[in-house]
């Protein structure tokens, strides 16, 4: 029943095009000038949203991304979205970050989490990070932010199962953005 969509993203005129139903709408006041670039966490990508209520094992479809809830919340939504694409600026100091990709992770309550996270098919995982999990970083910055990384955690454990390969990371106790690398 969606009647239209605008994106807001031309980047100059002063029209902006409806991708649904060809309603464009003109925008006054608006010239080359007033279009600012934005570095939101935006891209080619796939998300999945579900119902987190209960302590257990959560697997967001086509997103590499599962995660066991370590504690009950109440009825919280939760959206992961994995974004194919590099961000506005990597972690400082890493040796490597792994892939053009990186995860928002968001929940729409205020309940307090503790999750072990799995992050897997990270192109790029070799042989030697399965013997030294703690060199593959966990690095996260707000929902919307496009400041500075920060080290969240080190890895407790990467395994490599033929092709399929998992990064695993213990009690985490908040959601944000994330970025793998190894330092």
């Amino acid at each position: 029943g969606l009647v239209s969509y605008w994106q807001f993203n031309e980047g100059s005129g002063d029209e902006t095009v409806d991708n649904v139903s060809g309603n464009d709408g003109a925008m006054d006041y608006m010239d080359h000038n007033a279009w600012i670039d934005s570095t939101i966490p935006f891209g080619p990508g796939f998300a999945d949203s579900q119902l987190v209520n209960n302590p257990g094992f959560y697997d967001f479809t086509d997103t590499n991304f599962r995660m066991t809830l370590n504690n009950a919340v109440t009825n919280e939504p939760i959206t992961v979205t994995k974004l194919e694409t590099n961000p506005n600026m990597n972690p400082l100091d890493v040796d490597y970050v792994f892939d053009d990709q990186y995860w928002a992770i968001n929940s729409f309550g205020d309940e307090a989490y503790n999750c072990d996270l799995t992050f897997s098919n990270i192109e790029g995982i070799a042989e030697s990070d399965v013997n030294n999990p703690a060199f593959i970083k966990l690095y996260s910055r707000d929902g919307n932010s496009d400041e500075d990384w920060t080290l969240t955690d080190s890895s407790i454990n990467v395994q490599i199962t033929g092709v399929w390969n998992e990064v695993i990371f213990e009690n985490v106790d908040h959601f944000s953005q994330f970025i793998l690398s190894r330092k």
